[in-house]
């Protein structure tokens, strides 16, 4: 049975560093007391080897003395801290420890930055799960059930990262829960076992945090906020601009990973901004190779907006995501990701976020029928041959109420793995999001959304920038109507032009610095058609309003001019 040994903590919602510092250890255990002086000398002895060789790699063993005097230890800084922190917490540790355990032959403290142990008997290599420090905080989510399966599934994740060969014993996992609250975690396992006995330590772990954590905002190695001190994110901090939602994972070191990155993010934006999605892959078989992904939502392709959340994901992935080779995020426009393992072609639901609308429905369960109903419409039509993966629908559910509804696949996948993904992301709604009035779900292959507001740009509204940036069957439309001496004036104009591509293939070379100020001449040559056909559009419209109008004041005074009919 293990011994757990529970301390309560009072903070919310600030990191761990804000109150456990290097200065002040989170807890400590002694055991086996010892008599004489041998046993003492080999214990300082150990801590002055320890605390000099961890300092510099963030871990070490060793041992001193024979027999029964014999002590072995152990010092491991937290993964993620740097040099001078770990240093200064071994040196606070190998002073405090001896001093909390004095006469004692087994004894272990831990800080937020460091742990340090040292045993009479050889615990080197081997899992020691007999004794627990589990930090809880006393205030519950507002959703418990969303929270725990959330908590849980990002716990898992990061234990098996840290588990698998090659991380060092170290994994760090982020999720988003709602647009206003991330859940981060972080488990490590000491650097002396193996992987198999690593995954089998944290699996221990993983199973101890329902027993005591269940609806804790900070529990155990997950917390809402980043481990790094920073200031909660608030409601009013975040614009319509800002990402829904990232991902990072799969650290890397060196300089060939982070070139290539760099060279994928201006390919796909210099792709994707004409078509709206775009796969592309820098780096071989020496290392780094890098693939990336960046798609638009369907309704804003060929717009600015498309432009603009492309440009603003290439920005802030490769800073969200220092230093992992794994990147993703997701705007309300856009989505972007890049991976050193090629993910194109497959589906890929391993990491969701999810938001929903707090306020219920009325009438919960025929909404609940009406919204499912929509949905399973939406899923069928993105899923289908030629759709490109996406599809915009609308019903009706009471006189005043209309039911939103938005599907999208990643274009890299095929219409049978795209309808894999939506009905998975469909599971999801049901699971979350019964009887409430807004939800969306997003992976990183797919997205299902419905809102009671049109929160999407009706295909039949032309948002593009001209005729040369539509699709073929529109620009065939107008072709055709075009008058046939400027047809060919602007066939001989266009042969004398450079490509667009040919520009943008030329400007993507110099990286984002160039390729933003020659997306944007694109755009401002076709600005001219867009507003002519603007305007057109706004005085047609106009016309026919006031053409109505005059009807029905002609009609009126037809009417007010009849004598009223006598019944027979």
């Amino acid at each position: 049975m293990a011994l757990i040994h529970h301390l309560f903590l009072l903070s919310l919602l600030l990191p761990l560093s804000s109150f456990a510092t290097a200065d002040d250890p989170i807890g400590h255990y002694c055991s086996n007391s010892f008599k004489g002086t041998q046993t003492q000398t080999n214990i300082n002895a150990v801590l002055s080897d320890l605390v000099v060789r961890a300092s510099v790699g963030g871990f070490a063993v060793s041992s001193s003395g024979k027999g029964e005097s014999e002590v072995y230890g152990l010092a491991q800084c937290r993964g993620d801290v740097p040099d001078t922190d770990c240093a200064s917490c071994l040196s606070d540790a190998a002073k405090q420890l001896p001093a909390s355990c004095p006469g004692y032959a087994d004894a272990r403290i831990w800080y937020d930055y460091c742990f340090l142990r040292y045993d009479n008997d050889n615990f080197i290599g081997q899992s020691d799960t007999s004794y627990a420090i589990i930090l809880i905080n006393v205030d519950n989510a507002t959703d418990p059930e969303a929270f725990d399966k959330a908590a849980g599934k990002l716990l898992r994740k990061a234990a098996d990262d840290a588990a698998a060969a090659g991380n060092e014993g170290l994994g760090r996992e982020q999720a988003q829960f709602t647009p206003y609250i991330t859940i981060y975690a972080l488990a490590q396992c000491t650097r002396d076992l193996q992987p198999l006995v690593c995954a089998q330590c944290l699996a221990s772990a993983v199973e101890t945090v329902p027993n005591y954590c269940i609806l804790s905002f900070l529990s155990f190695f997950f917390l809402l906020l980043p481990f790094s001190s920073s200031s909660p994110t608030t409601a009013a901090s975040i614009a319509a601009t800002d990402p829904i939602g990232h991902y990072c994972a799969s650290s890397f070191k060196g300089t060939q990973t982070q070139a290539n990155i760099n060279l994928v993010l201006s390919d796909l934006v210099a792709k994707a901004s004409i078509g709206g999605f775009a796969v592309s892959s820098f780096g071989g078989g020496n290392g780094g190779a890098i693939y990336g992904l960046a798609q638009c939502r369907g309704d804003v392709i060929g717009s600015g907006d498309c432009l603009n959340c492309l440009v603003a994901a290439a920005k802030k992935l490769p800073t969200t995501c220092a230093g992992d080779a794994d990147g993703r995020i997701w705007y309300d426009y856009c989505f972007m990701r890049y991976d050193n393992v090629n993910f194109v072609g497959k589906v890929d639901i391993g990491y969701e976020f999810i938001y929903y609308n707090v306020e219920n429905a009325t009438d919960p369960a025929a909404f609940n029928a009406a919204a499912e109903e929509l949905l399973g419409r939406v899923q069928a039509e993105a899923a289908t041959p030629g759709n490109e993966g996406f599809a915009e629908e609308k019903a009706k559910f009471t006189g005043s109420t209309t039911i939103y509804g938005l599907a999208q696949c990643t274009q890299d996948l095929q219409p049978s793995a795209c309808g894999q993904c939506l009905a998975a992301a469909a599971e999801e709604v049901v699971g979350y999001c019964q009887g409430s009035v807004g939800c969306q779900v997003h992976y990183s292959s797919c997205m299902l959304r419905y809102e009671i507001y049109p929160f999407y740009f009706s295909a039949s509204w032309v948002r593009d920038i001209g005729p040369d940036l539509r699709p073929n069957d529109y620009r065939k439309d107008v072709e055709d109507d075009e008058d046939p001496i400027r047809k060919e004036n602007r066939k001989s104009a266009d042969r004398n032009e450079p490509s667009a591509l040919e520009d943008l293939a030329v400007a993507a070379r110099g990286g984002m610095e160039t390729l933003r100020p020659a997306l944007q001449r694109i755009y401002m040559t076709r600005a001219s058609a867009y507003r002519d056909a603007l305007k057109s559009f706004i005085e047609g419209y106009q016309e026919g309003v006031k053409q109505v109008m005059e009807d029905k004041g002609d009609a009126k005074s037809r009417h007010q001019g009849e004598e009223p009919k006598k019944p027979i």
